[in-house]
């Protein structure tokens, strides 16, 4: 029985030497640095975001782009610094503010680049096939985390953000609403 048990230990520190990424998702598996980058996102009401979005859709994400670099500070001094972004391509089912279009383009912070990844506090950077309903900004990136919800298989996201004095019995308890239902909210704030 000793034996057995010392075998089936060196088989398994045989198997993690000869596969190290063995039972890793693929970003975990990668020998590049990851960078953490902070980020101090504003706490907007449900009322400031919707005011402050420039385009507010339901939509699927129909493709996701290679990480970029961006290059930020005054031109032609050592002061330069730069930003990484992922773009999705959103697949546009309903328009609850913004010009009706097919798609948009929804640019967040953080990537993969080819010798590093960085990852920023409260972003997980959407994949193909995401459903999503999502507030941005007049250049196309997502207002905050918060106003990107991912939508589940039964049209609800969770969400803490709600119009001032809504209250639902259902919401409070479980942190969702229907996806519908929370569409309306924002229709009616629009439209109020």
């Amino acid at each position: 029985m000793k034996y057995r048990r010392i075998s089936l230990i060196f088989v398994m520190f045989l198997l993690l030497a000869l596969f190290p990424g063995c039972g890793m998702e693929a970003s975990q598996r990668s020998d590049k640095p990851i960078i953490e980058v902070h980020n101090l996102w504003a706490d907007f009401s449900f009322e400031e975001a919707c005011d402050i979005a420039s385009t507010i859709v339901i939509g699927t994400v129909s493709s996701v782009a290679d990480a970029r670099t961006v290059a930020f500070g005054p031109p032609d001094t050592d002061m330069v610094a730069y930003d990484v972004y992922t773009d999705a391509v959103i697949s546009v089912e309903h328009t609850l503010k913004g010009e009706e279009k097919d798609s948009v383009v929804c640019i967040q912070q953080g990537g993969e680049l080819d010798d590093r990844i960085y990852r920023v506090d409260g972003v997980e950077l959407l994949k193909k096939g995401d459903h999503v309903l999502v507030f941005l900004d007049a250049n196309n990136h997502v207002l905050t985390p918060i106003y990107l919800r991912l939508i589940d298989e039964n049209e609800k996201i969770q969400t803490h953000k709600y119009p001032a004095g809504y209250l639902s019995a259902a919401s409070a308890d479980t942190g969702t609403i229907s996806v519908g239902d929370y569409a309306g909210l924002i229709k009616d704030y629009l439209e109020g």
